[in-house]
């Protein structure tokens, strides 16, 4: 999978290539895989499961997110395949901490190789890593008194994950902010 995006992303001449965002599909089990205190939950009437169902965007670009709303998907790319209804809510149910980098480690060792076979030598790529004021979009807080809190214990808990991707000598990269 993130061997095709990166031969893709060569073959229409990309300068500065990503893994396709693969590992970031995988919700809930990703984050666990890299930080303690999270959980799910059903969500209650009239939640929703991500921030981007409730964002102020949607009032700009209505029919941008109708159209995303009708065919299930979340970034517009043609192929893209239809996610299920959300039921259910990413939360912190307890303190958050790191798990270390080994789940970080397995998707750049990936990238690496996906990049290694594609026979190319790039001056530069990205690995998508989520701010941690990005991060609160997709996990929310059932557990710290104050958001500063929340967003502080994210940004430590991810400090594995950034310095990781930096040491590969990879660019971290969120993605920018009123983009699909």
């Amino acid at each position: 999978m993130v061997a095709d995006v990166v031969k893709r992303q060569v073959e229409i001449g990309l300068d500065c290539i990503g893994d396709g965002e693969y590992w970031s599909a995988l919700d809930i089990r990703w984050f666990d895989q890299q930080m303690t205190g999270l959980g799910t939950r059903p969500l209650k009437p009239g939640e929703v499961g991500s921030m981007r169902e409730s964002t102020r965007e949607r009032d700009v670009f209505r029919t941008l997110y109708a159209d995303m709303d009708r065919v299930g998907t979340i970034a517009c790319v043609p192929g893209e395949r239809p996610r299920p209804p959300t039921r259910e809510r990413i939360i912190v149910s307890g303190p958050i901490k790191t798990r270390g980098a080994a789940a970080t480690q397995r998707q750049l060792d990936c990238f690496k190789a996906a990049i290694a076979r594609s026979g190319v030598a790039l001056d530069e790529a990205f690995v998508p890593a989520l701010a941690p004021g990005w991060l609160d979009h997709f996990i929310y807080n059932e557990h710290y008194s104050t958001d500063e809190e929340f967003v502080y214990a994210l940004a430590e808990a991810m400090r594995d994950k950034y310095r990781a991707i930096v040491e590969a000598g990879f660019i971290p990269a969120s993605p920018p902010h009123g983009t699909c």
